[in-house]
């Protein structure tokens, strides 16, 4: 896989870039006391520039584009600290339907996620924070369970709902997508540490549509992973650029705070530690690129390998990153209100999304035997 970033990408990157210092940076407003938790005109301006479609086929209005472009995207994005349901309903979803769906799921719902008009939610993880479709069984034809931390789960139009069935000649595991407005799924909302909402969500007997069942005959849980993967890699390249902007703010404070008559960049101690700094986010950067190329692989063993690898490794540079800077800025590191503190927020909530370092220690190890 060539990394080198094409004349076309080149392009995409400063085009992303561009729309991350107006409509994030330089706005610098806490939209998330808004409905749905981010202005919907940021939502259609993401629609409008292609990168909701970036991962549906043309054929259904999309660009069809590959993982590189995707860790471009998400790099520049994690600079802005985007709460809109980018990676769930543009990555994950769009990638699932894309490569599960019938023609039907695909007319239907692929042109609305490019379009902007259709968001979705991954309704995959139980109380313990881990991917487990036992939380939810169909008895039937009816859903019943509790799913846990679903992230932008208040405001989606559609979930994606893996579940174990019970019934006598099936006992394994289908995933299906569940249309949040039908009466039986209510949702407990609440804000995450960075700022991003989610829900808890609870099914009491919604009746279940096998018209909207994705992979069906084939091997959804497969299909299911294969997606989770795609976001954990997404996740891998927007803490990337948010570890990339953490860094330059506290280079700048070195260069420009005043201790003792001098910058604190000139003691030695502290630029050891802006160097130690610098080497994790260069570290950060390499295995998320290794996350992208091994979901472009196309083999399922290579892809878990390297997702797994890159999500533990990248909670350990997180944590260094972000201590390192706590402690550079000082009493100002630890105040909600500071600008460095959002990205400190942000990149923790990405290191315990979708499995945390311990959860894919445990899967690689898994693997491996």
């Amino acid at each position: 896989m060539d990394f080198t970033l094409t004349q076309e990408q080149q392009m995409l990157d400063e085009a992303v870039r561009r729309f991350v210092e107006k409509e994030y940076v330089q706005s610098g407003q806490d939209d998330s006391d808004q409905e749905p938790g981010y202005p919907l005109s940021r939502w259609q301006a993401l629609a409008d520039m292609g990168l909701l479609g970036l991962l549906v086929p043309p054929d259904h209005g999309g660009l069809g584009k590959d993982m590189t472009d995707v860790f471009v995207v998400m790099r520049a994005l994690g600079q802005g600290l985007i709460r809109e349901p980018y990676i769930g309903t543009a990555l994950v979803a769009a990638s699932m339907v894309a490569r599960g769906g019938t023609d039907d799921q695909k007319s239907a719902w692929l042109p609305g996620i490019a379009e902007g008009s259709l968001t979705f939610a991954l309704a995959t993880e139980d109380c313990d924070r881990t991917p487990d479709p036992s939380g939810l069984e169909m008895r039937d034809g009816r859903l019943y369970g509790h799913k846990s931390a679903v992230l932008c789960g208040d405001s989606a139009d559609w979930l994606i709902v893996p579940v174990s069935s019970r019934s006598p000649d099936d006992t394994g595991t289908r995933v299906f997508c569940i249309d949040a407005r039908t009466p039986g799924v209510s949702h407990v909302r609440y804000t995450n540490i960075d700022g991003q909402r989610s829900a808890e969500i609870t099914f009491d007997g919604v009746p279940v549509d096998a018209a909207n069942e994705l992979c069906s005959g084939g091997h959804p849980a497969s299909l299911l992973e294969w997606g989770l993967d795609i976001g954990r890699m997404a996740l891998c390249a927007e803490a990337v650029g948010a570890l990339e902007t953490l860094l330059q703010q506290t280079l700048e404070h070195l260069a420009t705070r005043q201790q003792f008559g001098q910058s604190l960049g000139r003691f030695q101690v502290l630029q050891h530690r802006a160097v130690d700094m610098m080497v994790s986010v260069e570290l950060a950067h390499s295995v998320a690129l290794m996350a992208a190329a091994g979901i472009e692989s196309g083999d399922d063993d290579t892809r878990r390998r390297y997702v797994s690898t890159c999500k533990a490794q990248m909670g350990r540079y997180i944590r260094h990153v972000c201590e390192q800077a706590i402690q550079t800025f000082g009493g100002m590191g630890m105040t909600r209100e500071f600008e460095p503190t959002r990205y400190v927020r942000r990149l923790l909530a990405i290191s315990m999304t979708w499995g945390n370092t311990e959860f894919h220690i445990d899967r690689y190890s898994e693997h491996m035997q």
